[in-house]
């Protein structure tokens, strides 16, 4: 059932049928040793079953008439009560054991060293409950296909979740209606209730329906979703509430861009900020206003260069060629050029970043490693890239539903770099970053803005009040360099019991590291070339005229 794409205000139960398909194998004796064959077919002699024929015996069809299920794609099978399914056996042994786990899980401590093993296990088991249906359906690679069992399957699971959806939307004391079908789950909408009224209702649909079914088929009441966003299939997100007395929702994501890993952090960050405050306040003006701030920390460059790194597979000599080679790829063999054992083994993430660049260049010659952009004096991100084709697009798709086009937002924003970009090919902004530009049209005390044609990064009024720039500037050269010296210091230890052994002196072991996972990698070389490219002790003799 495809979903009713909206969001939700009011409460949104999810209703999940306990192994689906499990259960009904175990309820209508689906198997190999219990089928019969099609109702449309079925004769004495030569019935079709699969790649098999057989025969069944004169008079047999009239003796076992009321000891058959017939499955809505109209194939017969006996009842348990004449043979018992060998699926069914195997399966309630799998579940049962699982059940049994499961039971253990919970009783015992979260810090019981057997919580890991149970848990792997028991994953395990309801793995193997789950495939039983498709070893009946491959056809390909499968040892024993029946196409008959498989389809008798999923038309049951298909009338029973029809069923389930009849009976919520025609009692009317619930006031609910399915939004939303997948596989073996409901999605229902009570609108006007309360957080209370949907666990009390909840409850209720899943006993209704679970007596309406043959056992094992379940259902259970899982969760309350309040409120929500439904996009597409398999794509939803909301507060999550598991008990009544669940006070502090979970923020839960299935399939949208904060949960994916083929972005980059600041998008998982940025979407997931935007939409608990969509959660929270359900005001559109504060949502925006958050996004907009965070658009101009993009645009003005005080951002951390981490959360803006791509990190794709990249699998060597399986391109077609060079060219077509994806970007990681690219800067891959960029860097086994430099060094062989930099090679990557094969689905291994390499990060990349994406500078801005002449007009016409492609897009796999702008990107970077982190390190080479990092080293660039010149290089700077390519704002509008990001923007437009990595923060927006999962953006708009959320507040789209709600009338709200995310686009205009970054359009109509105060075009107050225009100047700015206007200005970069000009002599005296050559070999500078945007960040540099953008901090020198202000006053490095008080942040008032300094007029672009000033030579001084110091307004007038601090300029007379020389003894307190002085000492602010000073501080400020010894903040960078403490924090500087605490970065380095950080590695150092962390980087130590890998190195001790090494012959490389202390002061050189935190330049060895290279994990890029670390927020401290990018941090070291943030400050290295902060204290490196723009000496502040310079900046201040240049800035001030201490005639004292």
């Amino acid at each position: 059932m495809e979903p009713s794409s909206a969001f939700y205000k009011s409460p949104l139960i999810v209703l999940d049928f306990q192994s689906l398909y499990p259960s009904i194998v175990m309820a209508y004796n689906y198997c190999y040793s219990t089928i019969i064959g099609r109702v449309q077919t079925l004769k004495l002699n030569d019935n079709e079953i699969g790649a098999t024929k057989h025969d069944i015996p004169y008079d047999l069809l009239e003796l076992i008439s009321d000891y058959v299920n017939i499955s809505p794609n109209g194939v017969v099978f006996v009842k348990k009560e004449l043979r018992k399914s060998i699926l069914a056996k195997m399966l309630k042994d799998i579940l049962d054991t699982r059940f049994l786990m499961k039971d253990t899980l919970n009783a015992l401590s979260e810090e019981h060293e057997l919580i890991n093993m149970l848990d792997n296990r028991q994953g395990v088991l309801k793995l193997l409950a789950n495939v039983t249906y498709g070893y009946t359906s491959a056809s390909f690679s499968g040892r024993m296909p029946c196409s008959d069992i498989a389809d008798s399957i999923v038309q049951t699971g298909r009338e029973t979740l029809e069923r389930a959806i009849d009976i919520i939307e025609s009692t009317k004391k619930w006031g609910a209606k399915v939004v939303y079908g997948d596989t073996d789950s409901l999605f229902v909408y009570l609108p006007g209730k309360s957080k209370h009224d949907a666990f009390v209702i909840g409850r209720q649909i899943a006993e209704e329906i679970t007596k309406q079914n043959p056992k094992p088929v379940e259902l259970k009441f899982e969760k309350v979703y309040h409120p929500c966003f439904l996009v597409t299939k398999k794509r939803y997100v909301g507060y999550s509430y598991e008990s009544e007395q669940q006070k502090i929702p979970k923020f839960d994501a299935k399939g949208i861009e904060t949960v994916r890993r083929d972005g980059t952090p600041a998008q998982q960050k940025i979407v997931e900020k935007a939409l608990r405050i969509m959660f929270e306040t359900t005001d559109l003006s504060k949502v925006k206003k958050y996004v907009v701030g965070e658009f101009d920390k993009i645009i003005t460059g005080r951002v951390n260069i981490q959360d803006f790194c791509f990190a794709r597979e990249v699998k060597l000599g399986h391109y077609k060629s060079d060219k077509t080679a994806p970007p990681g790829a690219k800067i891959a063999m960029q860097m086994m050029e430099e060094d062989s054992r930099t090679e990557p083994q094969y689905k291994q993430r390499v990060p990349y970043v994406v500078k801005m660049g002449k007009m016409g260049e492609t897009l796999t010659s702008r990107c970077l490693s982190p390190e080479a952009f990092l080293r660039s004096k010149t290089s700077r991100l390519d704002y509008t890239y990001y923007i437009v084709k990595n923060i927006v697009p999962p953006l708009q798709r959320f507040f789209q539903l709600v009338g709200v086009d995310v686009m205009e937002w970054y359009t109509s924003m105060p075009q107050t770099f225009k100047m700015l970009n206007e200005n970069l090919g000009e002599s005296k902004h050559k070999g500078k970053s945007l960040t540099s530009i953008v901090k020198g049209q202000s006053c490095l005390r008080c942040r008032k803005r300094v007029h672009p044609t000033s030579i001084s990064r110091v307004c007038d009024d601090c300029k007379l009040d020389k003894s307190n720039t002085a000492l602010f500037l000073l501080e400020s050269i010894r903040l960078k360099e403490s924090k500087m010296h605490s970065v380095l210091k950080t590695c150092q230890t962390c980087s130590y019991k890998f190195h001790k052994d090494a012959m490389i002196p202390p002061n050189q072991i935190a330049l060895k590291c290279q994990s890029k996972d670390c927020p401290v990698y990018f941090s070291k070389f943030k400050y290295m070339n902060g204290l490196k490219d723009n000496d502040m002790r310079d900046l201040l003799v240049s800035t001030i005229d201490l005639d004292y």
